[in-house]
Protein backbone atom coordinates (compact mmCIF):
# COMPACT_ATOMS: atom_id res chain seq x y z
CA UNK A 1 0.00 0.00 0.00
CA UNK A 2 2.85 2.36 0.82
CA UNK A 3 4.40 2.26 -2.63
CA UNK A 4 1.06 2.13 -4.41
CA UNK A 5 -0.23 5.29 -2.73
CA UNK A 6 3.08 7.11 -3.09
CA UNK A 7 3.01 6.93 -6.89
CA UNK A 8 -0.11 9.09 -6.99
CA UNK A 9 1.84 11.96 -5.45
CA UNK A 10 3.45 12.32 -8.88
CA UNK A 11 0.16 13.50 -10.37
CA UNK A 12 0.25 17.26 -11.06
CA UNK A 13 -2.91 18.06 -9.13
CA UNK A 14 -4.60 21.34 -10.09
CA UNK A 15 -3.65 24.18 -7.77
CA UNK A 16 -5.87 26.98 -9.08
CA UNK A 17 -9.51 27.97 -8.81
CA UNK A 18 -12.66 26.38 -10.20
CA UNK A 19 -13.04 29.04 -12.89
CA UNK A 20 -9.38 28.71 -13.87
CA UNK A 21 -9.54 24.93 -14.30
CA UNK A 22 -12.69 25.22 -16.44
CA UNK A 23 -10.88 27.76 -18.63
CA UNK A 24 -7.92 25.40 -18.95
CA UNK A 25 -10.09 22.39 -19.84
CA UNK A 26 -11.81 24.26 -22.65
CA UNK A 27 -8.48 25.61 -23.87
CA UNK A 28 -7.31 22.02 -24.31
CA UNK A 29 -10.45 21.17 -26.28
CA UNK A 30 -10.13 24.33 -28.39
CA UNK A 31 -6.73 23.05 -29.60
CA UNK A 32 -8.47 19.95 -31.01
CA UNK A 33 -7.40 17.74 -28.12
CA UNK A 34 -9.62 15.60 -25.96
CA UNK A 35 -9.36 16.06 -22.20
CA UNK A 36 -10.01 13.49 -19.50
CA UNK A 37 -10.70 15.17 -16.16
CA UNK A 38 -10.30 13.11 -12.98
CA UNK A 39 -11.82 14.30 -9.71
CA UNK A 40 -9.62 12.58 -7.15
CA UNK A 41 -10.85 11.52 -3.72
CA UNK A 42 -9.71 9.06 -1.06
CA UNK A 43 -11.89 6.18 -2.26
CA UNK A 44 -10.52 6.51 -5.76
CA UNK A 45 -6.92 6.50 -4.57
CA UNK A 46 -7.47 3.38 -2.46
CA UNK A 47 -9.15 1.71 -5.42
CA UNK A 48 -6.34 2.69 -7.79
CA UNK A 49 -3.74 1.41 -5.31
CA UNK A 50 -5.42 -2.00 -5.48
CA UNK A 51 -6.37 -2.24 -9.15
CA UNK A 52 -3.75 -1.49 -11.80
CA UNK A 53 -6.27 -0.82 -14.64
CA UNK A 54 -7.79 1.99 -12.55
CA UNK A 55 -4.36 3.46 -11.79
CA UNK A 56 -3.46 3.33 -15.48
CA UNK A 57 -6.64 5.16 -16.44
CA UNK A 58 -6.00 7.89 -13.86
CA UNK A 59 -2.42 8.45 -14.98
CA UNK A 60 -3.57 8.62 -18.60
CA UNK A 61 -5.77 11.66 -17.94
CA UNK A 62 -4.96 15.27 -18.83
CA UNK A 63 -6.38 17.08 -15.79
CA UNK A 64 -6.68 16.16 -12.11
CA UNK A 65 -8.47 18.04 -9.32
CA UNK A 66 -8.80 17.30 -5.60
CA UNK A 67 -12.45 16.46 -5.06
CA UNK A 68 -12.27 15.94 -1.29
CA UNK A 69 -10.57 17.39 1.78
CA UNK A 70 -8.69 14.12 2.31
CA UNK A 71 -7.32 14.24 -1.24
CA UNK A 72 -6.26 17.85 -0.74
CA UNK A 73 -4.54 16.88 2.52
CA UNK A 74 -2.83 13.93 0.80
CA UNK A 75 -1.19 16.21 -1.78
CA UNK A 76 -0.42 18.91 0.77
CA UNK A 77 1.75 16.40 2.65
CA UNK A 78 3.91 16.20 -0.47
CA UNK A 79 4.09 19.99 -0.82
CA UNK A 80 1.39 20.27 -3.49
CA UNK A 81 -1.01 22.96 -2.31
CA UNK A 82 -4.04 21.77 -4.23
CA UNK A 83 -7.24 23.75 -4.12
CA UNK A 84 -10.29 21.68 -3.31
CA UNK A 85 -12.78 21.54 -6.19
CA UNK A 86 -15.80 19.29 -5.50
CA UNK A 87 -16.65 17.19 -8.52
CA UNK A 88 -20.31 18.25 -8.52
CA UNK A 89 -19.30 21.93 -8.65
CA UNK A 90 -16.88 21.27 -11.49
CA UNK A 91 -19.45 19.29 -13.45
CA UNK A 92 -22.07 22.02 -13.13
CA UNK A 93 -19.58 24.71 -14.15
CA UNK A 94 -18.56 22.67 -17.20
CA UNK A 95 -22.20 22.23 -18.19
CA UNK A 96 -22.78 25.98 -17.94
CA UNK A 97 -19.70 26.72 -20.05
CA UNK A 98 -20.66 24.07 -22.60
CA UNK A 99 -24.09 25.71 -22.90
CA UNK A 100 -22.43 29.05 -23.62
CA UNK A 101 -20.30 27.43 -26.31
CA UNK A 102 -23.22 25.50 -27.81
CA UNK A 103 -21.42 22.25 -27.07
CA UNK A 104 -23.80 19.29 -26.60
CA UNK A 105 -23.79 17.17 -23.46
CA UNK A 106 -23.73 13.38 -23.30
CA UNK A 107 -24.79 11.64 -20.08
CA UNK A 108 -23.62 8.11 -19.35
CA UNK A 109 -24.62 6.38 -16.13
CA UNK A 110 -27.29 6.87 -13.53
CA UNK A 111 -28.80 3.99 -11.61
CA UNK A 112 -32.26 4.32 -13.20
CA UNK A 113 -33.98 5.89 -16.18
CA UNK A 114 -35.60 8.34 -13.78
CA UNK A 115 -32.19 9.54 -12.58
CA UNK A 116 -31.05 10.08 -16.17
CA UNK A 117 -34.26 11.90 -17.05
CA UNK A 118 -33.99 14.26 -14.08
CA UNK A 119 -30.28 14.80 -14.63
CA UNK A 120 -31.05 15.63 -18.25
CA UNK A 121 -33.67 18.14 -17.12
CA UNK A 122 -31.09 19.71 -14.78
CA UNK A 123 -28.70 20.15 -17.71
CA UNK A 124 -31.44 21.54 -19.99
CA UNK A 125 -32.41 24.14 -17.39
CA UNK A 126 -28.88 25.53 -17.69
CA UNK A 127 -29.38 26.20 -21.37
CA UNK A 128 -27.42 23.21 -22.64
CA UNK A 129 -28.49 20.57 -25.13
CA UNK A 130 -28.28 16.84 -24.47
CA UNK A 131 -27.26 14.69 -27.42
CA UNK A 132 -28.19 11.47 -25.64
CA UNK A 133 -28.32 9.88 -22.20
CA UNK A 134 -28.00 6.18 -21.45
CA UNK A 135 -27.06 3.83 -18.65
CA UNK A 136 -23.96 2.38 -20.25
CA UNK A 137 -22.51 -1.08 -19.56
CA UNK A 138 -21.51 -2.70 -16.29
CA UNK A 139 -17.79 -2.17 -15.67
CA UNK A 140 -15.53 -3.69 -13.03
CA UNK A 141 -12.35 -2.38 -11.45
CA UNK A 142 -10.03 -5.05 -12.72
CA UNK A 143 -11.73 -7.35 -15.22
CA UNK A 144 -11.88 -6.96 -18.99
CA UNK A 145 -13.91 -4.05 -20.32
CA UNK A 146 -17.19 -4.67 -22.20
CA UNK A 147 -15.62 -3.61 -25.49
CA UNK A 148 -18.69 -4.18 -27.66
CA UNK A 149 -20.93 -1.93 -25.57
CA UNK A 150 -18.29 0.78 -25.28
CA UNK A 151 -17.67 0.66 -29.02
CA UNK A 152 -21.36 1.35 -29.62
CA UNK A 153 -21.19 4.36 -27.32
CA UNK A 154 -18.04 5.57 -29.08
CA UNK A 155 -19.86 5.38 -32.44
CA UNK A 156 -22.72 7.48 -31.07
CA UNK A 157 -20.32 10.09 -29.71
CA UNK A 158 -18.40 10.17 -32.99
CA UNK A 159 -21.61 10.68 -34.96
CA UNK A 160 -21.96 14.17 -33.49
CA UNK A 161 -19.58 17.04 -32.96
CA UNK A 162 -17.32 17.73 -30.02
CA UNK A 163 -19.16 17.13 -26.76
CA UNK A 164 -18.93 17.28 -23.00
CA UNK A 165 -19.27 13.65 -21.90
CA UNK A 166 -20.36 13.16 -18.28
CA UNK A 167 -19.69 9.61 -17.10
CA UNK A 168 -21.28 8.48 -13.84
CA UNK A 169 -20.27 4.83 -13.53
CA UNK A 170 -18.69 5.25 -10.10
CA UNK A 171 -15.09 5.98 -9.16
CA UNK A 172 -12.50 3.88 -10.94
CA UNK A 173 -15.01 2.30 -13.30
CA UNK A 174 -15.81 5.58 -15.03
CA UNK A 175 -12.11 6.37 -15.44
CA UNK A 176 -11.53 3.02 -17.14
CA UNK A 177 -14.46 3.60 -19.50
CA UNK A 178 -13.26 7.10 -20.36
CA UNK A 179 -9.74 5.87 -21.10
CA UNK A 180 -11.14 3.43 -23.66
CA UNK A 181 -13.66 5.84 -25.19
CA UNK A 182 -10.98 8.45 -25.74
CA UNK A 183 -8.99 5.93 -27.76
CA UNK A 184 -12.00 5.25 -29.99
CA UNK A 185 -13.37 8.78 -30.49
CA UNK A 186 -11.33 10.95 -32.86
CA UNK A 187 -13.28 14.12 -32.09
CA UNK A 188 -11.93 16.51 -29.43
CA UNK A 189 -14.25 15.92 -26.48
CA UNK A 190 -14.17 16.66 -22.76
CA UNK A 191 -14.68 13.53 -20.64
CA UNK A 192 -15.40 13.88 -16.93
CA UNK A 193 -16.09 11.22 -14.33
CA UNK A 194 -18.96 12.69 -12.33
CA UNK A 195 -19.59 9.94 -9.76
CA UNK A 196 -22.70 10.74 -7.74
CA UNK A 197 -23.35 14.14 -9.35
CA UNK A 198 -26.12 12.68 -11.51
CA UNK A 199 -27.93 11.48 -8.39
CA UNK A 200 -27.63 14.93 -6.81
CA UNK A 201 -28.93 16.62 -9.94
CA UNK A 202 -31.81 14.17 -10.05
CA UNK A 203 -32.73 15.02 -6.46
CA UNK A 204 -32.03 11.51 -5.16
CA UNK A 205 -30.27 13.08 -2.19
CA UNK A 206 -29.51 16.73 -1.36
CA UNK A 207 -26.01 18.16 -1.01
CA UNK A 208 -24.68 18.76 2.46
CA UNK A 209 -25.39 22.20 3.95
CA UNK A 210 -22.66 24.75 3.25
CA UNK A 211 -21.27 24.76 6.83
CA UNK A 212 -20.66 21.01 6.62
CA UNK A 213 -19.07 21.40 3.19
CA UNK A 214 -16.79 24.12 4.51
CA UNK A 215 -15.67 21.86 7.36
CA UNK A 216 -15.17 18.90 5.06
CA UNK A 217 -17.95 16.92 6.75
CA UNK A 218 -19.96 15.91 3.69
CA UNK A 219 -19.22 12.32 4.68
CA UNK A 220 -21.27 12.77 7.87
CA UNK A 221 -24.20 14.10 5.86
CA UNK A 222 -24.00 11.14 3.47
CA UNK A 223 -23.85 8.74 6.41
CA UNK A 224 -27.02 10.25 7.87
CA UNK A 225 -28.84 10.05 4.55
CA UNK A 226 -27.35 6.74 3.38
CA UNK A 227 -26.28 4.56 6.34
CA UNK A 228 -25.60 1.73 3.89
CA UNK A 229 -22.50 3.65 2.75
CA UNK A 230 -20.82 3.22 6.12
CA UNK A 231 -18.14 0.84 4.79
CA UNK A 232 -17.18 3.24 1.98
CA UNK A 233 -17.15 6.17 4.39
CA UNK A 234 -14.91 4.32 6.85
CA UNK A 235 -12.49 3.59 4.00
CA UNK A 236 -12.35 7.23 2.92
CA UNK A 237 -12.40 8.97 6.30
CA UNK A 238 -10.41 6.59 8.49
CA UNK A 239 -8.57 3.89 6.52
CA UNK A 240 -7.11 6.25 3.92
CA UNK A 241 -5.69 8.87 6.34
CA UNK A 242 -4.19 6.18 8.59
CA UNK A 243 -2.65 4.46 5.57
CA UNK A 244 -1.05 7.76 4.55
CA UNK A 245 0.10 8.71 8.06
CA UNK A 246 1.76 5.39 8.82
CA UNK A 247 3.09 4.52 5.38
CA UNK A 248 4.16 7.78 3.73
Amino acid sequence: MKQRLAVFLNIPIWKGSLDAVVDRIFEIEAKNNSCHVVTINAEMLLCAAKFEPVAQAIFGAQMWVADSMTARWFYARAGQRAGRIPGVDLAEKLVTRAAQKKMPIIILGGATAQVRTRATEFVLRRGATVAFAESGPIISYGESLPIGALDEIAKKISAGGSALVLVGFGHGKQERAIEYLMQQVALPCIFVGVGGSLDMWAGEFPRAPKPLRFLGLEWLWRLILQPSRIHRIIQAVFVFPFSVLFNL
